[in-house]
């Protein structure tokens, strides 16, 4: 996840410029064809700079998919997630290629795909737990929406449902504006999830994943409709998402409403959002799972 209070002690582009931060406070870098070049560069140097170890997975994947790892368009994920701090964006890389392998097996080293690399995860993706919504927020933030409530450990393993949520990140990341803007989460806890539902150790997993290899800016997570029982628990669920994370929580109650007002003010809409909270779409997930099939055939 972006760290964007800038800090000079972190390798960046020498001419880098950043805009005004946003209503979450993220300054966006300005990209340049000068210096994305300067940063690429840069990049390769601070790779070369990790310990052999920690390079292992960067290793694997040059052997094993070259034409995936070296591209340009590959490398500047990290880069934008990172808000072009070169050597976080370097040390996310090295971290993304070591639990990719770890989690996909030989999968890994092709692209993330619903038929090949999920294809003994067929019960967590048919939860429907974690959907991208097609609508973006009015700056052009994907929105990922999910549902505790659909959560049912007993029918996939906690990296099942990893492997699920890191191919949703990755279909929202295939567009350049998403690399750039981030991803808003909406969590949505009005359909009375079972406490026992709240598993820490799959939050954990997801939320390293999200802070320290996925190459993704969070733009704000919201949790909304939170149950009593959570609330004596806030300190807990921050402890297990991180700080970084946990800084850009945004904990929204009230009615239906409320929310969707609150969200209306930060360039969400009714029309866009689903049922469960009182907006206009009837996801479906069935057909959103077909149609990537079919796009990836």
């Amino acid at each position: 996840m972006a760290i964007f209070s800038v800090d000079k002690k972190h390798v960046e582009p020498s001419s880098l410029k950043r805009a005004k931060p946003d209503v979450y406070g993220h300054k966006y870098p300005i990209e340049s064809n000068e210096i994305i070049t300067e940063a690429l560069s840069l990049f390769n140097e601070e790779i070369d700079k990790l310990a052999d170890k920690d390079r292992e997975g960067i290793a694997k994947a040059e052997k094993g998919c070259p034409e995936i790892i070296n591209t340009k368009e590959h490398k500047l994920m990290f880069l934008r997630s990172d808000n072009f701090m070169v050597d976080l964006a370097a040390k996310r890389f090295a971290n993304y290629w070591n639990k990719r392998i770890e989690l996909f097996g030989e999968k890994a080293f092709s692209p993330l795909t619903i038929s090949d690399s999920l294809n003994n995860d067929k019960e967590a993706l048919n939860t429907a737990f974690c959907k991208l919504l097609k609508a973006k927020d009015d700056v052009g933030r994907s929105i990922i929406y999910m549902d505790p409530a659909l959560l049912d450990d007993s029918k996939y393993t906690r990296d099942s449902m990893l492997r699920v949520i890191w191919y949703v990140v990755h279909v929202a990341l295939e567009e350049k504006e998403t690399q750039q803007k981030g991803i808003i989460f909406v969590n949505n806890n009005g359909n009375n999830p079972e406490i026992r539902q709240f598993d820490r150790v799959l939050v954990g997993k997801i939320a390293h994943s999200l802070q320290h290899e996925i190459p993704i800016i969070i733009g704000a997570l919201y949790i909304l409709h939170i149950p009593r029982l959570l609330v004596v628990f806030m300190n807990v669920i921050k402890h297990v998402l991180g700080s970084g994370i946990s800084k850009q929580m945004k904990v929204v109650g009230g009615s239906n409403q409320m929310i969707l007002q609150k969200l209306d003010k930060h360039g969400m809409y009714k029309e866009d959002m689903p049922v469960d909270i009182g907006g206009d779409l009837k996801y479906d997930n069935e057909s959103w799972v077909r149609q990537r099939v079919e796009a990836e055939s």
